[in-house]
This record gives C-alpha cells, sequence and structure tokens, in this order.
C-alpha cells in the first residue's frame, strides 16, 4: 500500500470510529484554541512524548500558466519511530528516495539518492538533523502562514489518542494588507491534534495561489499526514540487517 493510500485509508477509519462513538462535547473555545496555538509551537521534544509510531506524510505540488504545460512533483516523508535513538527517517521525491536517516544500536548512517550508506559516529548531529526536518505541516503550507483558520469541530479518537478535529479554511486578507506579488485564493480542509502532546496526529488539506510575473503562475498544493502504530514495536535496524526491505525500494535514477 503506498503512503498515500495508507493515508487514506486511516482517514476513512478516523472518521468511522468517531461516527461511531461521537463526538462528545464541541471543545470550548479556550480549549480548542489554546491546543491549536500550541500545536504551531510544538517542539521536537513534543515528538518524543508520543513515544514509538510512524508517520507519513505527501505532498503533491502543481503549477502551470494559462494556456501551459502542467507540471507535478510529490515529496513523501516516512518517519519510523522506535525511540530517540532508534528511528529512520526517509524523503521520496517523485516516489525515487532522495535522503535517508537512520539510527540504531548507537551509531547513525546517512544515505543519499542510491548511494551506499554513510556511517556517522555522532547521533546527535542525526537527531538534530531530524529535528529541522519533522515540522512537515509548516513545510508544506508555508505560502499560507499567518492566514491559516482551524474551525473548532468536536473531539474524537484517532488510533486510541483523543484528539481535537479543525476545519481548516483560509482567513481574508485584510484590508490594509500591503500589496504583494502572491495572491492566494483557497485553503480547505481538516487536521486532528492530540490533546495530550498538541501533535498534529491525521491532516487533509489542499490550498492553491497565483504568482503574478509577465505570466501569471499558478500553483496548487495537497497536503496528507498521518500518524498511526502509537506504542507498538517499531522494526528499525543497522542498515546491513535491513538491506532486503530497503533494496526492494525504488531508487533515484532507476
Amino acid at each position: 500500500m503506498s503512503p498515500r493510500e495508507r493515508i487514506k485509508h486511516a482517514l476513512v477509519i478516523g472518521c468511522a470510529v468517531v461516527g461511531a462513538i461521537g463526538c462528545g462535547e464541541k471543545p470550548t473555545a479556550d480549549d480548542a484554541l489554546l491546543a491549536a496555538q500550541v500545536a504551531q509551537t510544538a517542539t521536537f521534544e513534543t515528538l518524543k512524548t508520543l513515544g514509538a509510531h510512524r508517520a507519513e506524510s505527501l505532498t503533491l505540488y502543481k503549477q502551470w500558466v494559462d494556456g501551459g504545460t502542467l507540471e507535478e512533483r510529490d515529496l513523501a516523508v516516512v518517519l519510523t519511530w522506535a525511540a530517540p535513538d532508534r528511528f529512520q527517517w526517509r524523503r521520496l521525491r517523485d516516489g525515487k528516495l532522495r535522503q535517508e536517516i537512520l539510527l540504531a544500536d548507537g551509531e547513525g548512517w546517512k544515505r543519499t539518492g542510491s548511494r551506499a550508506y554513510q556511517l556517522l559516529g555522532s547521533t546527535e548531529v542525526h537527531q538534530s538533523a531530524l529535528a529541522e526536518h519533522w515540522r512537515l505541516w509548516e513545510t508544506a503550507l508555508e505560502p499560507f502562514e499567518g492566514r491559516i483558520e482551524l474551525r473548532p469541530m468536536g473531539d474524537g479518537l484517532v488510533e486510541g489518542r483523543t484528539a481535537w478535529h479543525y476545519a481548516v479554511a483560509l482567513i481574508p486578507a485584510a484590508s490594509t494588507a500591503r500589496e504583494t506579488r502572491t495572491t492566494l485564493t483557497s485553503l480547505e480542509g481538516s487536521v486532528w491534534i492530540d490533546k495530550a502532546t498538541a501533535v498534529r496526529l491525521v491532516a487533509e488539506v489542499s490550498g492553491s495561489w497565483t504568482t503574478l510575473g509577465r505570466l501569471p503562475l499558478h500553483h496548487a498544493i495537497e497536503f496528507s499526514l498521518v500518524r498511526s502504530g502509537f506504542g507498538e514495536a517499531q522494526d528499525v535496524r543497522p542498515p546491513f540487517t535491513m538491506r532486503k526491505r530497503l533494496d526492494d525500494e525504488p531508487e533515484e535514477g532507476r
């Protein structure tokens, strides 16, 4: 099952569970807004409190000019988290591995594309590198920074964890806003934020914007995220014991 198929499956399961048990009382404005605000400032240390789990995100980008050719690309990120000193982080573009960070048994490895693994002595370096990459929501939705509205929709269970549910919408531009070359045109979707940690658990958001120039350049994005398998054992081992599984994946240039 591809990352996108797993994300869709998790969203369907999550909605079915919430529909069966009910979303309970609608959260108060203070509770919901506080959780949304904390989610914006959550740190990598916050992520660690979730414990063992798996996270997958997929971002689909499209851009085109009027009457021109559509350009598309996708970026997938997969994190298998067993512990702060045992995890595997992979970034794939158009289905091909671009970068990987792996920690296990007190050692760290890194590889780029189809190149061989490099053994690096300091696991702290790898942890710092991952800390720079884990903010998937912020990276994907950077064009909408400061214009994202989260509207409380209730609460429910996501993979057994209680979470706030929000609808995502675009905040209208202020009438006094300074003119820029970028015009945001749409933003919609939903996100579930963990009550205990304020980490985003599941999200599906789409948006669009236009960049002005000699020819207006139109952009569209679809972003999906799902965290799952909380508390389950995650299989993260040194490269030489994972070789067969990793070699089954497509590599850059193949």
